[in-house]
Protein backbone atom coordinates (compact mmCIF):
# COMPACT_ATOMS: atom_id res chain seq x y z
CA UNK A 1 0.00 0.00 0.00
CA UNK A 2 1.34 3.12 -0.76
CA UNK A 3 1.91 6.09 1.48
CA UNK A 4 -0.41 9.03 1.43
CA UNK A 5 2.69 11.63 0.98
CA UNK A 6 3.06 10.43 -2.56
CA UNK A 7 -0.79 11.30 -3.39
CA UNK A 8 -0.01 14.79 -1.05
CA UNK A 9 3.15 15.68 -3.93
CA UNK A 10 1.39 17.28 -6.80
CA UNK A 11 -0.47 19.52 -4.79
CA UNK A 12 3.01 20.14 -2.87
CA UNK A 13 4.89 20.97 -5.90
CA UNK A 14 2.27 23.35 -7.22
CA UNK A 15 1.72 25.24 -3.93
CA UNK A 16 5.71 25.71 -4.28
CA UNK A 17 5.59 26.61 -7.37
CA UNK A 18 3.02 29.26 -7.30
CA UNK A 19 4.66 31.24 -4.54
CA UNK A 20 7.40 32.93 -6.13
CA UNK A 21 4.59 34.63 -8.81
CA UNK A 22 2.67 35.34 -6.05
CA UNK A 23 5.65 37.12 -4.48
CA UNK A 24 6.40 38.67 -7.56
CA UNK A 25 2.96 39.90 -8.18
CA UNK A 26 2.67 41.75 -4.78
CA UNK A 27 5.85 43.73 -5.21
CA UNK A 28 4.96 47.06 -6.58
CA UNK A 29 6.23 47.84 -9.99
CA UNK A 30 8.52 50.53 -10.62
CA UNK A 31 7.43 53.69 -12.45
CA UNK A 32 8.72 53.72 -16.38
CA UNK A 33 11.72 56.00 -16.31
CA UNK A 34 11.46 59.65 -17.35
CA UNK A 35 11.94 60.87 -21.00
CA UNK A 36 15.13 63.31 -20.55
CA UNK A 37 14.58 66.62 -21.61
CA UNK A 38 15.35 67.78 -25.51
CA UNK A 39 18.12 69.76 -24.05
CA UNK A 40 19.78 67.14 -22.97
CA UNK A 41 18.93 64.59 -25.62
CA UNK A 42 20.47 66.90 -28.01
CA UNK A 43 22.86 68.27 -26.18
CA UNK A 44 26.36 67.11 -28.44
CA UNK A 45 24.41 68.49 -31.49
CA UNK A 46 23.24 71.75 -29.83
CA UNK A 47 26.71 72.61 -28.90
CA UNK A 48 28.31 71.77 -32.12
CA UNK A 49 26.17 74.33 -34.15
CA UNK A 50 28.09 76.95 -35.80
CA UNK A 51 26.46 80.05 -37.94
CA UNK A 52 28.64 79.12 -40.75
CA UNK A 53 26.13 75.94 -41.32
CA UNK A 54 22.12 76.86 -41.11
CA UNK A 55 21.51 73.49 -42.54
CA UNK A 56 22.12 72.51 -39.06
CA UNK A 57 20.15 74.35 -37.37
CA UNK A 58 17.09 73.95 -39.52
CA UNK A 59 17.37 70.15 -38.98
CA UNK A 60 17.76 69.73 -35.77
CA UNK A 61 14.26 72.50 -35.49
CA UNK A 62 12.77 69.89 -37.02
CA UNK A 63 13.54 67.40 -35.53
CA UNK A 64 13.17 69.07 -31.50
CA UNK A 65 9.58 69.85 -33.17
CA UNK A 66 8.87 65.92 -33.93
CA UNK A 67 10.23 65.37 -30.22
CA UNK A 68 8.79 68.22 -28.21
CA UNK A 69 5.64 67.72 -25.43
CA UNK A 70 6.25 70.26 -23.32
CA UNK A 71 6.32 74.39 -24.20
CA UNK A 72 9.62 74.38 -23.70
CA UNK A 73 10.73 71.60 -25.84
CA UNK A 74 8.51 73.67 -28.53
CA UNK A 75 10.14 76.99 -27.84
CA UNK A 76 13.67 75.74 -28.65
CA UNK A 77 12.45 74.59 -31.80
CA UNK A 78 11.04 77.67 -33.11
CA UNK A 79 14.48 79.22 -31.77
CA UNK A 80 16.30 76.62 -33.82
CA UNK A 81 14.34 77.36 -37.23
CA UNK A 82 14.01 81.26 -36.43
CA UNK A 83 18.50 80.79 -36.21
CA UNK A 84 18.34 78.82 -39.27
CA UNK A 85 16.28 81.35 -40.83
CA UNK A 86 18.07 84.39 -40.06
CA UNK A 87 21.74 82.94 -40.15
CA UNK A 88 20.72 81.76 -44.54
CA UNK A 89 19.20 85.14 -45.22
CA UNK A 90 22.66 86.43 -43.91
CA UNK A 91 24.52 84.38 -46.29
CA UNK A 92 22.72 85.37 -49.01
CA UNK A 93 20.15 82.75 -48.85
CA UNK A 94 23.05 80.21 -50.09
CA UNK A 95 21.68 77.18 -47.72
CA UNK A 96 18.11 77.62 -49.09
CA UNK A 97 16.80 76.84 -45.42
CA UNK A 98 14.75 80.78 -44.87
CA UNK A 99 11.48 79.74 -46.33
CA UNK A 100 11.63 75.86 -45.36
CA UNK A 101 12.17 77.23 -42.25
CA UNK A 102 8.94 79.88 -42.15
CA UNK A 103 6.75 77.09 -43.62
CA UNK A 104 7.97 74.80 -40.33
CA UNK A 105 6.92 77.87 -38.03
CA UNK A 106 3.68 78.61 -39.85
CA UNK A 107 3.02 74.58 -39.54
CA UNK A 108 3.83 74.96 -35.19
CA UNK A 109 1.22 78.65 -35.25
CA UNK A 110 -2.37 77.80 -34.48
CA UNK A 111 -3.30 81.02 -35.03
CA UNK A 112 -4.14 81.70 -38.76
CA UNK A 113 -3.16 85.58 -38.81
CA UNK A 114 0.44 84.63 -37.70
CA UNK A 115 0.44 81.59 -40.36
CA UNK A 116 -0.82 83.40 -42.85
CA UNK A 117 1.84 85.97 -42.48
CA UNK A 118 4.76 83.08 -42.26
CA UNK A 119 3.01 81.48 -45.39
CA UNK A 120 3.44 84.98 -47.36
CA UNK A 121 6.86 85.55 -45.98
CA UNK A 122 7.58 81.97 -47.45
CA UNK A 123 6.23 82.70 -50.62
CA UNK A 124 8.00 86.00 -50.64
CA UNK A 125 10.95 84.68 -50.55
CA UNK A 126 10.41 81.33 -52.39
CA UNK A 127 7.56 81.58 -54.73
CA UNK A 128 8.32 77.49 -55.29
CA UNK A 129 7.38 76.60 -51.62
CA UNK A 130 3.65 77.62 -51.84
CA UNK A 131 1.27 75.88 -54.13
CA UNK A 132 -0.67 78.80 -56.26
CA UNK A 133 -4.24 80.12 -54.92
CA UNK A 134 -5.67 78.73 -57.22
CA UNK A 135 -4.77 75.01 -56.64
CA UNK A 136 -4.84 75.93 -52.42
CA UNK A 137 -8.40 75.56 -50.99
CA UNK A 138 -9.12 76.22 -47.30
CA UNK A 139 -9.60 73.36 -45.10
CA UNK A 140 -12.95 73.46 -43.20
CA UNK A 141 -12.60 72.96 -39.64
CA UNK A 142 -14.02 69.17 -38.65
CA UNK A 143 -15.53 68.68 -35.18
CA UNK A 144 -12.31 66.81 -34.09
CA UNK A 145 -10.23 69.80 -34.52
CA UNK A 146 -9.05 72.42 -32.03
CA UNK A 147 -9.92 75.46 -33.36
CA UNK A 148 -14.21 73.86 -33.56
CA UNK A 149 -14.13 72.54 -29.79
CA UNK A 150 -12.30 75.98 -28.71
CA UNK A 151 -15.42 77.41 -30.21
CA UNK A 152 -17.88 74.89 -28.93
CA UNK A 153 -16.27 75.73 -25.31
CA UNK A 154 -16.79 79.40 -25.96
CA UNK A 155 -20.69 78.75 -26.73
CA UNK A 156 -21.44 76.61 -23.53
CA UNK A 157 -19.23 78.97 -21.59
CA UNK A 158 -21.97 81.75 -22.64
CA UNK A 159 -25.00 79.45 -22.24
CA UNK A 160 -23.76 78.52 -18.83
CA UNK A 161 -23.44 74.98 -19.48
CA UNK A 162 -20.34 74.45 -17.24
CA UNK A 163 -20.32 71.06 -16.53
CA UNK A 164 -20.10 70.31 -20.39
CA UNK A 165 -17.53 73.40 -20.98
CA UNK A 166 -15.17 71.32 -18.25
CA UNK A 167 -15.95 68.12 -19.98
CA UNK A 168 -15.13 69.53 -22.99
CA UNK A 169 -11.77 71.33 -21.92
CA UNK A 170 -10.81 67.74 -20.42
CA UNK A 171 -10.40 66.37 -23.87
CA UNK A 172 -6.88 66.12 -25.16
CA UNK A 173 -5.49 68.91 -27.14
CA UNK A 174 -8.26 71.53 -26.23
CA UNK A 175 -6.89 73.29 -23.16
CA UNK A 176 -3.93 73.82 -25.34
CA UNK A 177 -5.76 75.04 -28.14
CA UNK A 178 -7.80 77.33 -26.06
CA UNK A 179 -4.30 79.23 -24.13
CA UNK A 180 -2.90 79.28 -27.96
CA UNK A 181 -5.54 81.71 -29.21
CA UNK A 182 -5.31 83.61 -25.58
CA UNK A 183 -3.35 86.36 -27.32
CA UNK A 184 -6.43 86.86 -30.16
CA UNK A 185 -9.18 86.70 -27.29
CA UNK A 186 -7.40 89.68 -25.67
CA UNK A 187 -7.01 91.42 -28.78
CA UNK A 188 -10.81 90.84 -29.72
CA UNK A 189 -11.99 92.15 -27.06
CA UNK A 190 -12.24 89.28 -23.77
CA UNK A 191 -10.60 91.02 -20.39
CA UNK A 192 -8.80 88.26 -19.18
CA UNK A 193 -8.28 86.02 -22.21
CA UNK A 194 -8.92 81.98 -21.59
CA UNK A 195 -8.23 82.23 -18.13
CA UNK A 196 -11.15 84.34 -17.42
CA UNK A 197 -13.04 81.81 -19.90
CA UNK A 198 -11.96 79.00 -17.57
CA UNK A 199 -12.98 80.41 -14.43
CA UNK A 200 -16.30 81.09 -15.92
CA UNK A 201 -16.73 77.61 -16.88
CA UNK A 202 -16.00 76.78 -13.30
CA UNK A 203 -19.13 79.11 -12.00
CA UNK A 204 -21.46 76.95 -13.62
CA UNK A 205 -24.15 75.31 -14.01
CA UNK A 206 -26.67 77.33 -11.48
CA UNK A 207 -25.58 76.33 -7.44
CA UNK A 208 -29.53 77.08 -7.10
CA UNK A 209 -31.08 75.40 -10.01
CA UNK A 210 -28.46 73.39 -11.45
CA UNK A 211 -29.15 74.77 -15.01
CA UNK A 212 -32.89 74.14 -15.12
CA UNK A 213 -33.97 77.99 -14.60
CA UNK A 214 -36.46 76.97 -12.57
CA UNK A 215 -36.79 76.62 -8.72
CA UNK A 216 -39.57 73.80 -7.76
CA UNK A 217 -40.42 73.76 -3.89
CA UNK A 218 -42.90 71.40 -2.97
CA UNK A 219 -46.39 72.14 -1.54
CA UNK A 220 -49.98 71.42 -1.93
CA UNK A 221 -51.36 71.28 -5.84
CA UNK A 222 -48.40 70.13 -7.14
CA UNK A 223 -45.89 72.62 -5.33
CA UNK A 224 -44.55 76.13 -6.18
CA UNK A 225 -42.81 76.92 -9.54
CA UNK A 226 -40.64 79.93 -9.61
CA UNK A 227 -37.89 81.54 -11.57
CA UNK A 228 -34.40 81.07 -9.96
CA UNK A 229 -33.03 83.50 -8.24
CA UNK A 230 -29.76 83.83 -8.83
CA UNK A 231 -29.47 83.16 -12.26
CA UNK A 232 -33.15 84.62 -13.20
CA UNK A 233 -33.40 82.05 -15.66
CA UNK A 234 -30.40 82.92 -18.04
CA UNK A 235 -27.86 81.04 -17.25
CA UNK A 236 -24.30 82.19 -17.93
CA UNK A 237 -22.16 85.44 -17.37
CA UNK A 238 -23.00 88.69 -17.78
CA UNK A 239 -20.99 90.09 -21.04
CA UNK A 240 -20.02 93.78 -20.83
CA UNK A 241 -21.38 96.07 -23.95
CA UNK A 242 -19.27 94.42 -26.51
CA UNK A 243 -18.01 90.94 -25.14
CA UNK A 244 -21.01 89.28 -27.19
CA UNK A 245 -19.43 90.59 -30.35
CA UNK A 246 -15.77 89.74 -29.25
CA UNK A 247 -17.52 85.74 -28.97
CA UNK A 248 -18.77 85.92 -32.26
CA UNK A 249 -15.91 87.56 -33.83
CA UNK A 250 -13.51 85.24 -32.66
CA UNK A 251 -15.98 81.99 -33.59
CA UNK A 252 -16.12 83.64 -36.80
CA UNK A 253 -12.45 84.24 -37.39
CA UNK A 254 -11.45 80.38 -35.52
CA UNK A 255 -13.85 78.55 -38.06
CA UNK A 256 -12.70 80.40 -40.99
CA UNK A 257 -15.60 82.14 -41.69
CA UNK A 258 -15.48 83.49 -45.50
CA UNK A 259 -15.86 87.76 -45.05
CA UNK A 260 -16.94 89.31 -48.42
CA UNK A 261 -16.48 92.86 -47.34
CA UNK A 262 -14.71 95.07 -45.57
CA UNK A 263 -17.23 95.82 -43.10
CA UNK A 264 -17.18 91.73 -42.24
CA UNK A 265 -13.49 91.55 -42.25
CA UNK A 266 -13.53 94.60 -39.51
CA UNK A 267 -15.75 92.99 -37.74
CA UNK A 268 -13.73 89.84 -37.68
CA UNK A 269 -10.40 91.09 -37.13
CA UNK A 270 -11.41 94.61 -35.19
CA UNK A 271 -9.36 96.54 -38.00
CA UNK A 272 -6.12 94.94 -37.05
CA UNK A 273 -3.61 96.35 -39.68
CA UNK A 274 -2.06 93.43 -42.33
CA UNK A 275 0.64 91.89 -41.57
CA UNK A 276 3.78 93.14 -43.73
CA UNK A 277 6.15 90.03 -44.42
CA UNK A 278 9.01 91.65 -43.58
CA UNK A 279 11.91 88.98 -42.93
CA UNK A 280 13.97 91.50 -40.16
CA UNK A 281 10.52 91.45 -38.05
CA UNK A 282 10.75 87.35 -37.36
CA UNK A 283 12.54 87.32 -34.90
CA UNK A 284 11.04 89.88 -32.71
CA UNK A 285 8.26 87.91 -33.43
CA UNK A 286 9.06 85.16 -31.81
CA UNK A 287 11.35 86.76 -29.18
CA UNK A 288 14.23 85.11 -30.38
CA UNK A 289 17.95 86.95 -30.49
CA UNK A 290 19.25 86.35 -33.78
CA UNK A 291 22.76 86.86 -32.82
CA UNK A 292 22.78 84.82 -30.06
CA UNK A 293 23.90 81.48 -32.16
CA UNK A 294 25.99 79.27 -29.87
CA UNK A 295 24.16 76.56 -27.13
CA UNK A 296 26.58 76.99 -24.00
CA UNK A 297 25.81 75.97 -20.30
CA UNK A 298 21.68 75.87 -21.44
CA UNK A 299 21.27 78.94 -22.96
CA UNK A 300 22.27 80.75 -26.41
CA UNK A 301 25.14 83.07 -26.05
CA UNK A 302 26.61 85.21 -28.61
CA UNK A 303 30.07 84.31 -30.43
CA UNK A 304 33.35 85.68 -28.71
CA UNK A 305 34.76 88.12 -31.36
CA UNK A 306 38.38 87.24 -32.09
CA UNK A 307 40.82 88.21 -30.80
CA UNK A 308 43.22 91.19 -32.46
CA UNK A 309 46.07 90.05 -33.51
CA UNK A 310 49.12 91.58 -31.29
CA UNK A 311 51.17 93.98 -32.93
CA UNK A 312 54.12 93.57 -34.04
CA UNK A 313 57.50 95.24 -33.08
CA UNK A 314 58.32 97.95 -35.80
CA UNK A 315 60.73 96.36 -37.96
CA UNK A 316 64.33 97.97 -37.99
CA UNK A 317 64.91 100.37 -40.66
CA UNK A 318 66.96 99.18 -43.95
CA UNK A 319 71.35 99.54 -42.94
CA UNK A 320 71.88 102.32 -45.41
CA UNK A 321 75.25 101.62 -47.70
CA UNK A 322 77.85 104.01 -46.37
CA UNK A 323 79.19 106.79 -48.70
CA UNK A 324 82.30 105.19 -50.63
CA UNK A 325 85.13 106.87 -49.17
CA UNK A 326 87.75 107.66 -51.59
CA UNK A 327 91.80 106.18 -50.73
CA UNK A 328 94.51 108.81 -49.48
CA UNK A 329 96.31 110.60 -51.53
CA UNK A 330 94.55 109.65 -54.65
CA UNK A 331 94.69 113.12 -56.84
Amino acid sequence: MKRPRYVLTPICVLVIACLPAAARSSQPTAPPPAAAPVTERFLDRLERLTPADPISYFRLGEEVADAAADPASMALARELLVLAFHLDLAAGGQAGVAAPACLALAEAQRGGRDRAWLLALAKTLDPRRVAPEWLTRPVAPTADSAAYQVAMFLGLVRSGDGAQARQLLARPGVREGLYAYNRVLRELGLPGGAEALEREAGRWPCPECAGARIVRRPGPGGGEVRLCSNCRGDPGPRLAPGELEAHLRFESWALQGVQRSWAAQAAVDAGAPLLDPDPASVAPAFGVDPSRTLWRNGAWTSPQPAAPSLPQGDPAPPASAAPAIPPSGSG
